[in-house]
């Protein structure tokens, strides 16, 4: 690890670092240049420290694991996963500029009501992806939502750390013992505060409560000076009340993230979007998450939480696919392909807009982060969906009958 540990070095051959850029309890971070697409990244490697502890070696590859099959523009993208020679594993992930929502805390107290919405919202698009295939974050706070930008320059958040993630199958169980306390004493529910195993999407939603409130307030309504009493406050006390200049109804919202029963609490990150949208100003994020969930609820997203996830964009965009019962098709096959009743093999390229290779004609397989915006936008229309004309095809049509009643009149 220690020839690895230093700016100049080149990993594997591609990847040189520049310059360490953060470091937490587990690993350390440094920017570095692709040699080959001549870009930044991000490598991620563990601690010396961590190096020869088993769970730690687990726990860092788990993270990469848990976030690379996640298509959402929200999670930071995972572009290899692996382990070095000496036993030192690591990740390479895409390099964000800007910095996190702690520090946005730090420099301005506390954010505008739309605008800590917007940043709340986003950060559910990520994690209602990841709950769906069975992935609980467990460790939501403003150090891993992480404030970037666009190419349009619109503020975006991405969620960072997945590395204490509870995710399904035997490999996300046997990491966490049945009484192990997992995540950061502040933003941990009371279930979780009891055994991080047991907590479901529930423990996530009481998460983003806390942040919430610390983003209208700036301060968290449970804080004390030891993780002994935090815990005290969150297990017998009610939140403090928030500002005036918080509306009523968002506080509601966020009061009913941080019921003490998780049945009390919205069952999901979806309906808390639902909560959040009159409130939010990003009206395409609560779009994307709301069709995600409309396809869910109709069957027709088929998710394989179990299926193994391989660190290769071929075998990632396989497994995380969306299933739609005979969509229609928009078929330019020449007559003897569509004779034959099945598609033409098809590149890469038209795979990356939604489209696999080659299958029956009769189940397409999409791309759910191609299929969310194109749902939303009304663009396909799919069986079963009724599409609302919009709201100047509306307006066209009463003038349209004004004036034919003006006519009658007047004539």
């Amino acid at each position: 690890m220690a020839e690895v540990l230093g700016a100049g070095r080149v990993l594997l051959g591609r990847y040189r670092l520049e310059r360490e850029i953060g470091r937490g309890g587990m690993g350390v971070v440094f920017e570095a240049t692709d040699l080959e697409a001549h870009e930044l990244r991000a490598v991620k490697l563990l601690t010396p420290e961590g190096v020869g502890t088993d769970e730690l070696h687990a726990r860092f590859l788990r993270e990469g694991h848990a976030v690379v099959g996640l298509r959402s523009e929200h999670v930071a993208r995972v572009f290899e996963v692996g382990v070095l020679l000496g036993n030192t594993p690591y990740l390479v992930m895409e390099y964000l500029h800007g910095h996190d929502l702690a520090v946005e805390l730090a420099r301005r107290g506390r954010l505008f009501p739309w605008e800590a919405v917007d940043h709340v919202v986003q950060a559910c698009e990520a994690i209602s992806e990841a709950h769906a295939y069975g992935v609980i974050h467990r460790d939501i706070k403003p150090a891993n939502l992480f404030l970037t930008t666009r190419r349009d320059g619109s503020p975006m958040i991405k969620v960072l750390d997945f590395g204490i993630a509870k995710t399904p199958g035997p490999a996300g169980g046997t990491l966490t013992s049945t009484d192990a306390v997992m995540g950061t004493t502040g933003y941990m529910s009371p279930e979780q505060m009891r055994a991080s195993r047991d907590v479901d999407a529930r423990s996530d939603v009481w998460a983003f409560g806390i942040v919430l409130y610390e983003l209208l307030t700036g301060r968290r309504p449970f804080d004390a000076a030891s993780s002994l009493a935090i815990a005290m406050l969150v297990a017998t006390s009610p939140p403090p009340p928030m500002e005036r200049w918080v509306k009523k109804r968002l506080q509601a919202v966020v009061l009913k993230c941080l019921e003490k029963e998780p049945h009390r609490r919205y069952g999901s990150v979806v309906e808390l979007v639902h909560a959040l949208a009159p409130f939010a100003r990003d009206r395409r994020t609560v779009g994307v998450v709301i069709s995600r969930a409309k396809l869910m609820r109709r069957g027709w997203l088929i998710g394989d939480a179990a299926a193994p996830v391989a660190a290769t964009p071929r075998a990632v965009h396989a497994a995380h696919a969306v299933m739609l019962p005979a969509p229609p098709v928009l078929d330019t096959r020449p007559a003897a392909d569509s004779a034959r009743g099945h598609a033409p093999p098809t590149s890469d390229a038209a795979a990356g807009i939604g489209i696999a290779t080659t299958v029956p004609a009769a189940a397409q397989v999409v791309r759910l982060h191609a299929l969310a915006p194109t749902l939303r936008a009304g663009a396909v229309p799919l069986p079963g969906v009724a599409r609302r004309p919009p709201y100047w095809r509306f307006g066209r049509g009463v003038l349209a009958v004004l004036a034919i009643v003006l006519v009658m009149v007047f004539r």
